[in-house]
Order: structure tokens, then C-alpha cells, then sequence
């Protein structure tokens, strides 16, 4: 959770895709975090 928020203050794209094409977001929905899912929506992040 620190990181992420690291990454909110420092205003990262959220959005950013990975090698395999896949965002923060999609990340933290595969490990079913739900925090951090919450956390990336409430600041704009979206998914595939």
C-alpha cells in the first residue's frame, strides 16, 4: 500500500501497462486486493 500511495503523490500513470499489457489495476484485481483496487479507482486507474 505504501508504494502505491508513493506512486499517487509522485502523480504516476496509474494507467501504465506492463510488458504483458496489463495496468496496476489489473494487477492488484488478480491478486484480489481490494485495498489497493479501491485505492487505484478512487484516483482514476482503469483497468483493461
Amino acid at each position: 500500500k505504501e508504494m502505491v500511495e508513493l506512486l499517487l503523490d509522485k502523480k504516476a500513470d496509474l494507467n501504465t501497462k506492463d510488458s504483458a499489457g496489463e495496468t496496476a489495476l489489473d494487477e492488484a484485481e488478480e491478486q484480489g486486493n481490494k485495498e489497493i483496487i479501491e485505492l487505484l479507482r478512487q484516483h482514476g486507474a482503469k483497468g483493461k
